[in-house]
């Protein structure tokens, strides 16, 4: 065991906080737990380069406002890695390249010099859906249940190649690949999180990464999990996790600078109160194919009961190609500010505020998602401002009520004082904006582009007894809406469609939408709002889109 004390230094050089002194302390991945336990306020402690192959826990430790405990890894002389996996050798060859191992822990990840292997078979939850009295089976029965994704596996024989199934009843894993693992560095997933921190308070956690968390096996929940009050997260990455990436808990947080990627279910999930989450990407997550109606994509803040996220940020963030909605605020949350983020590829719904109340969702680049760009789903006094919501797979944006919606007392949610205004909502294929019937909302001062379905107007979701309106006009005669929008009445231009097949994400095509937005509508296909003559008859500038296209690559 070797724990160094490197030195006593003025915090104001080298710690960057408001204590006279602190203590600066190195460890490695053999002694770096026993330092943790000595850890006082001021102190900080920098973690050695390299693979710790075990979890970084911290319990009740307890930093001040003004000296606050400093966990960093020594991002100078390379990565700082906790993972959730063992190097496993030793393997049994048998027949058909399949190669076996005994191991007493199930696991949900299997990794062979660096690449993932496909998932046969499998459990969660501490038995699902193998279990038949598993409580989970109830959920989402209809529609896959919830981990639809999941791939059946009856015999050995049927693996495919670059594959992994573990049989629960012998306790074996089992291997299928072209490589010969007797050469080959092999990563089996068995502990459940990277780092794991409960009842701490003012600790900075900063430049350090998790992955191969084996969660999913036993519960739910995420591979780098904290659980307190005034804790920051600067520059930490959860990559490669079989569940949820980054879970935060607590009050007065902040999670900067961090990564989120390639995670089995969710990127990041928090819940509590004056929390910050600002540039953090979540990208390419929910590999594992849980049901996206459940739990699933990029970001996901869940509310329990009268506990969800509340008074919180999400800013300049990046929701990237997840397998699910990009950002997603469920149940109970209120007063959120989703600003400046950019949520584009996703294969749900670009930005989800459902069930909550009184947000401000503005400035984002909601793009190429394969639901609705940004859908209010009985959701009460939230404001929509300056978005650029372009070529969704549905409507742009959607405020609805689900009148049968209610908490565990009986209370029912609803859809009033919902605001749409300001944004630029362009070629989605399915509709423009759709707001709900029976409650107060209003839409005004936006600029619409693109033809058929495009420019179709809803209140509430059309039917057969509800016909949408086609057309700005139309839509402003029926509803009193975007009296002072302006719309151009013109198919999707095909730059617009390679751009939105690529999946592109740079910038001057849609800055350039923004500002030719922004000045004198042009003429050809220009249709009007009703109140347009009202305002000026040389056609005021509108002050539409994102005032920064911040959060973008």
């Amino acid at each position: 065991m070797r724990v160094r004390l490197i030195a006593w230094v003025v915090v104001g050089l080298c710690a960057g906080f408001n204590s006279a002194w602190a203590r600066i302390w190195s460890a490695g991945p053999d002694d770096f737990s026993a330092q943790i336990r000595r850890l006082a306020p001021g102190d900080v402690l920098l973690l050695q380069s390299g693979v710790y192959r075990s979890t970084l826990t911290l319990r009740h430790l307890q930093g001040t406002r003004d000296a606050p405990i400093i966990i960093r890894g020594d991002a100078a002389h390379g990565r700082v890695v906790f993972t959730g996996s063992d190097v496993i050798k030793d393997w049994t060859h048998q027949d058909h390249d399949v190669f076996m191992h005994p191991l007493l822990i199930e696991p949900s990840l299997v990794f062979v010099d660096g690449q993932p292997l496909q998932q046969m078979g499998g459990t969660v939850f501490d038995g699902y859906p193998l279990d038949a009295d598993s409580p989970y089976q109830r959920l989402h029965a209809k529609d896959g249940g919830i981990w639809p994704g999941r791939r059946a596996i009856r015999s050995i024989d049927q693996m495919p190649y670059e594959s992994f199934y573990f049989d629960v009843q012998a306790r074996r894993l089992y291997v299928r690949t072209h490589k010969d693992l007797d050469g080959a560095t092999v990563e089996v997933s068995q502990r459940p999180h990277g780092l794991f921190a409960s009842d701490v308070s003012h600790v900075e956690i900063e430049d350090l990464s998790v992955e191969h968390a084996n969660t999913s096996v036993t519960g739910r929940g995420g591979a780098l999990v904290v659980w307190g009050d005034n804790v920051v997260l600067r520059r930490v990455a959860a990559n490669w996790n079989d569940l949820a990436g980054i879970q935060v808990g607590g009050d007065h947080n902040l999670v900067q600078d961090a990564q989120a990627t390639h995670n089995g279910q969710l990127g990041v999930t928090a819940r509590g109160r004056f929390n910050r989450f600002e540039r953090v990407v979540a990208s390419e997550n929910n590999w594992r194919g849980f049901n996206k109606w459940w739990e699933a994509g990029g970001f996901k803040f869940i509310g329990e009961q009268d506990a969800g996220l509340l008074d919180s940020q999400v800013v300049d963030c990046q929701a990237l190609r997840n397998q699910g909605d990009g950002i997603w605020l469920d149940w109970k949350n209120a007063r959120i500010e989703v600003a400046r983020n950019v949520s584009a590829y996703n294969t749900g719904f670009g930005i989800h505020y459902e069930v909550s109340s009184a947000g401000l969702i503005q400035d984002n680049l909601v793009i190429g998602n394969g639901q609705r760009g940004i859908y209010l789903s009985s959701s009460d006094h939230t404001r929509v401002l300056h978005n650029l919501v372009l070529g969704n797979g549905l409507e742009g944006i959607v405020s609805i009520w689900d009148r049968d919606r209610a908490d565990e007392k009986g209370k029912r949610f609803a859809a009033d004082g919902n605001v749409v205004e300001g944004n630029v909502i362009a070629y989605n294929h399915e509709g423009a904006v759709t707001l709900p019937a029976g409650a107060s909302a209003s839409s005004d001062r936006n600029v619409f582009w693109g033809d058929g379905a495009a420019s179709r107007f809803s209140v509430g979701f059309p039917s057969p007894t509800n016909e949408p309106n086609y057309g700005l006009r139309a839509w402003s005669e029926r509803a009193d809406q975007d009296r002072q929008s302006w719309w151009v009445n013109k198919p999707m231009p095909s730059a617009w469609a390679t751009y939105l097949a690529q999946q592109s994400l740079t910038t001057a095509p849609l800055t350039a939408l923004v500002v030719q937005s922004r000045g004198r509508p042009p003429a050809d296909g220009l249709v009007v709002g009703s109140a347009w003559a009202e305002l000026s008859s040389t056609r005021p500038t509108a002050d539409v889109g994102p005032h920064q296209l911040g959060g973008s690559p």
